[in-house]
């Protein structure tokens, strides 16, 4: 299978499939419920609802969580936390984020991050795992989430 990839202005042709994203061996310890990013310290809810909430909602269900032997300390994540769980070398079709260690994690599905739009007190950023793309959305629409410690 060819794709081309437009870096630069420049056409790339891809030879190959395109692979779900695959941290390094090492980065996460992976439990039944959590999962810990060795390189950060954080703690990563490791399957996430399938419901989804508005910003607030979504904070509220992340301070409620009891989850991996954790009742307290769980809370949206920071815009640059999430980055960390984006593969930026793997892209749509696949996803950007390690399907081993966050299993079915939907890829085009927007997930909440607690980080305020600048420009926009009602607003705040999101990331979608197929891409790995960020945006920022009004604090009301119901998004997913996936919460860490």
């Amino acid at each position: 299978m060819k794709r081309i990839l437009i870096v630069a202005g420049a056409a790339v042709v891809l030879v190959g499939s395109w692979a779900w994203a695959a941290a390094p061996g090492g980065r996460y310890t992976v439990g039944t419920e959590t999962v810990t990013d060795n390189k950060t310290g954080l703690i990563w809810q490791r399957t996430v609802p399938s419901q989804s909430y508005s910003k607030s909602a979504g904070r509220t269900y992340c301070q409620t969580l009891n989850l991996g032997g954790f009742s307290t300390g769980w809370r949206l994540p920071e815009k640059e936390e999430m980055e960390t769980l984006v593969d930026v070398r793997a892209v749509n079709p696949n996803s950007s984020i390690d399907q081993t260690a966050f299993p079915n994690t939907p890829n085009f599905a927007r997930f909440w991050t607690s980080t305020p739009y600048a420009r926009n007190g009602l607003r705040s950023w999101t990331i979608e795992f197929g891409t790995g793309s960020t945006g920022n959305y009004e604090d009301l629409n119901a998004y997913r989430v996936r919460c860490v410690r």
